[in-house]
């Protein structure tokens, strides 16, 4: 087998090992745990509130 496969495997398989904590490493995991899961709860925030106090009300007018 070719050496360069076997220690990538080697690598993958012990990652953990070898991780350390950089300015880029922090960074890439803050967006990942706060600015995503912010940004889409945001998102779903505002598309729910307007739907419940324009859309959809807007919705029950026709219904009546």
């Amino acid at each position: 087998m070719d050496p360069a496969i076997v220690k990538y495997n080697n690598m993958s398989a012990n990652r953990w090992r070898y991780f350390r904590w950089t300015p880029r490493t922090a960074w890439i995991t803050f967006v990942y745990v706060v600015a995503v899961p912010s940004v889409v709860g945001y998102v779903g925030f505002v598309t729910e509130v307007s739907c419940l106090f324009a859309l959809c009300d807007m919705a029950r007018l026709g219904d009546g």
